[in-house]
């Protein structure tokens, strides 16, 4: 891994760990948790694809449903290049530990 790579990689993680990440080493095993955690945040992406957006106002139910169908179809076409932050939040959340363990050097 490059100083471009890790600094990628530093700023990335900053954003949900703030500056402790500032003390952690890039090394593989910090990279080898940021491919698991976006695994993770893909697979909620995913999932959080399915759930129907809000009905407007006003708006018949079979017009709704339509438009939901396609838009779903529609999201799914897609290939994953976008996360829900929320999906990204919790991954991050639950790989708290290991991260700081991988960012010393040490086996997570």
């Amino acid at each position: 891994m490059d100083t471009v790579d890790k600094a990628n990689m530093r700023e990335f993680l900053r954003s949900f760990y703030g500056t402790s990440v500032d003390h952690w080493q890039m090394n593989e095993g910090v990279f080898d948790l940021l491919v698991r955690m976006l695994q993770t945040s893909g697979r909620c992406s995913d999932l959080m694809d399915l759930v129907p957006r809000p009905m407007k106002p006003g708006q018949t139910a079979a017009k709704w449903l339509s438009k939901e169908i396609r838009s779903q179809l529609l999201r799914n076409i897609h290939k994953r290049r976008e996360y829900y932050r929320v999906c990204l939040e919790r991954a991050a959340i639950n790989l708290r530990t290991d991260f700081e363990l991988a960012g010393r050097g040490l086996a997570y």
